[in-house]
């Protein structure tokens, strides 16, 4: 409830006011969203592309830029992605139902005893949440080399 009264001028008291009352009724997100099945599309698309950044001390270090489509009826969560024998911890963003979120970074290292890729599509084993449900899926993303 939210109460205003008025003053006059000369700082007296007005002769108005007046009472809002706001009442606000939450809404629930209860879609029933299972994850992806063998042979079934997943429900969110994840674009986008490793860079490789070069040799920092005992590091060979990336960066991962990507987006994200929440194509279901539920609410997506990331948790993380494992991709070049690490396993990488995304921002803790919600991806509201049928929604985009881009331009989405994170940075990461691998230790120089392992190689950088030479394949130009590197695979990614994304942990994810759907209204709180465990999931995992794998996407593709391009591969840029070191220069």
């Amino acid at each position: 409830m939210l109460m205003a009264y008025s003053r006059s001028a000369s700082g007296g008291d007005g002769n108005c006011s007046r009472r809002i009352t706001v009442s606000v009724k939450p809404k629930c997100n209860t879609a029933d969203c299972p994850c992806a099945e063998k042979g079934m599309s997943a429900p969110f698309t994840l674009s986008g592309e490793i860079e490789c950044k070069g040799g920092v001390g005992a590091e060979n270090r990336y960066l991962l830029k990507y987006n994200v489509t929440n194509k279901s009826d539920c609410v997506l969560a990331l948790q993380s992605l494992s991709l070049l024998n690490q396993v990488v911890k995304t921002s803790s963003s919600r991806i509201e139902p049928k929604t985009t979120q881009t331009g989405m970074s994170v940075g990461f290292g691998t230790s120089v005893k392992t190689p950088p890729p030479s394949e130009t599509k590197i695979s990614a084993t994304v942990q994810y949440t759907l209204n709180g449900r465990k999931c995992t899926e794998t996407f593709y993303l391009l591969y840029r080399r070191c220069h």
